[in-house]
């Protein structure tokens, strides 16, 4: 698929409420599999959302930049496991930002163990911060951009 393509099937998957509306986008990037490439746009992403919505704390931002660093130095799946279960813990069901957050480290064991659905894994968190938004299709619109952005940059860099 193109760029152009797989914007549109973006577009189209999410006018019809399909659940997992940014599979595409992740796939798209994932051509080749690139466990950087996947989460670098993920993690940038939902800061943008987390942004956008008013919900960017600084605990949310350390946990981030923690799910970073187990992307670059390719943590180990128990490490990552442990943090997770130690995160969900200190979050609330009603706290779709904090959820989001913490879903991103099961999203990242699952890729890591080479899960067929990893993709759809890597969905949950902008799935659940967009269907957070006041607007729904003004959310969507940073999602774009943000993928936008990032292909853009990664073509430029070639």
């Amino acid at each position: 698929m193109t760029y152009q393509e797989v914007v549109a099937e973006c577009r189209q998957v999410f006018a019809e409420s399909a659940p997992a509306w940014p599979a595409g986008l992740i796939r798209f990037l994932d051509q080749p599999p690139d466990i950087h490439r996947v989460f670098t746009w993920v993690i940038r992403c939902t800061r943008r959302l987390l942004e956008t919505l008013g919900e960017k704390t600084p605990i949310l931002e350390q946990q981030l930049a923690l799910l970073q660093l187990y992307v670059r130095e390719t943590a180990d799946v128990p490490v990552i496991r442990e943090t997770l279960e130690w995160l969900w813990v200190l979050r609330s069901p009603h706290e779709t930002a904090k959820t989001a957050v913490v879903q991103l480290f099961g999203a990242l064991i699952r890729y890591r163990d080479g899960d067929p659905y990893r993709h759809l894994c890597c969905t949950v968190s902008i799935t659940m911060l967009v269907a957070h938004a006041r607007d729904r299709a003004q959310a969507l619109e940073v999602v774009l951009q943000e993928f936008s952005a990032f292909v853009t940059e990664g073509t430029s860099r070639a």
